[in-house]
């Protein structure tokens, strides 16, 4: 099983986060502060500072090498800089499965680009890692996650009512998608 996983496609890579991407992370979160903290409360609040960042990155790595959770960003190679993050997380190795987070930088919307790097990085989880299934849980208000949900085939399975706390601690529906290798 390939952890170091790298995707290339377009001029974007998916890799890993390192320990040297702390104040590119900072910088990438600090700019996409508003939605990120809304969505994903803990990262938000676990990037709070370039200090903070550096612990929290540092903790991922920790957390990819015991097989817990994965941090992966997506860099723009032209610019060399972070524009988005893929999560994957809840995994249980028994079945296989997983759950997938991800955000973009707000200035790479509506571009394919996260359609792109989901499809792309289920494939690698499937084919790679052998996962039999994975999950996403999105907001039934957050349209463009939905879209990259249903553009990847990723089948809508229920809603779970009052399933997420979000960063101004609302409680929020969580629609269920999966796809199964």
């Amino acid at each position: 099983m390939q952890y170091n996983l790298q995707i290339h496609f377009q001029h974007y890579k998916i890799r890993p986060i390192e320990a040297k991407d702390s104040a590119e992370y900072y910088r990438f979160i600090e700019n996409n502060r508003k939605h990120i903290e809304f969505y994903f409360p803990r990262t938000s609040e676990a990037v709070a500072d370039l200090e903070s960042a550096k612990a929290h990155v540092a903790s991922r790595t920790r957390m990819a090498i015991q097989k817990e959770f994965f941090t992966y960003v997506i860099e723009d190679t032209l610019l060399q800089n972070i524009i988005g993050a893929i999560f994957l997380m809840r995994i249980d190795w028994a079945v296989p499965k997983g759950e997938i987070g991800f955000f973009l930088d707000h200035n790479y919307h509506r571009k394919g680009i996260m359609s792109e790097s989901i499809s792309l990085f289920c494939k690698s989880c499937i084919h790679e890692w052998g996962f039999n299934r994975i999950f996403m849980r999105i907001s039934p208000e957050n349209k463009a996650s939905i879209r990259v949900a249903e553009k990847n085939n990723f089948i809508l399975e229920g809603l779970l009512r009052n399933d997420f706390k979000t960063g101004d601690g609302k409680l929020i529906d969580l629609m269920y998608y999966s796809m199964i290798s």
